[in-house]
């Protein structure tokens, strides 16, 4: 499952870049990108894109609510104090 969502999100970010790249989607090239460029730079670059961008951001997000949880927490212990 999780296979078939990082080639999903592979898909997206590849059609985003050809898209800023180019102006419009070049099928060809896009799926000539997909088929061969398996093992090239441009998967690394997806990948590092996923990993950085859609995860990090994702768990930045929950454990700065969390701290700000945490940080109200804290204040109403004093303010009871």
């Amino acid at each position: 499952m999780l296979h078939y969502v990082l080639q999903f999100n592979c898909g997206q970010i590849l059609k985003r870049f050809y898209i800023l790249r180019e102006g419009t989607l070049n099928f060809t090239a896009f799926f000539r990108l997909q088929i061969f460029g398996l093992f090239t730079p441009v998967v690394i670059f997806k990948l590092l894109y996923i990993v950085l961008f859609e995860f990090l951001s994702h768990y930045a997000f929950i454990s700065q609510y969390f701290q700000q949880r945490s940080l109200y927490l804290i204040i109403g212990f004093f303010e009871m104090k």
